[in-house]
């Protein structure tokens, strides 16, 4: 796997609270990776175009599902960034 230049970092999450936050951000970027994330919940969440629409649904999801959604879009972003030092110490 090459190393790749970081424009973004994902931001860590060690609540509900900022998962949610963590991942209407990584939505937002809107990058290529997110294409490698083939659960439900984030096909629904990804196809939602607003993010109070996006945040309401978030905050319906069960703590499981978002600790779920949350580690598939952190393990896509970390295996696209591939760095010297992969910092996997998520919280949940």
């Amino acid at each position: 796997m090459t190393k790749t230049t970081k424009s973004w970092t994902m931001l860590g999450a060690t609540n509900k609270n900022e998962a949610i936050i963590s991942i209407i951000d990584a939505l937002k970027q809107n990058r290529s990776w997110l294409s490698k994330c083939t659960s439900r919940n984030f096909a629904t969440v990804y196809n939602m175009h607003t993010t109070v629409k996006r945040e309401n649904f978030l905050k319906i999801l069960s703590f499981d599902d978002i600790v779920n959604l949350y580690r598939e879009i952190k393990k896509q972003y970390d295996d696209h960034y591939y760095t010297d030092i992969l910092d996997r110490s998520n919280k949940f």
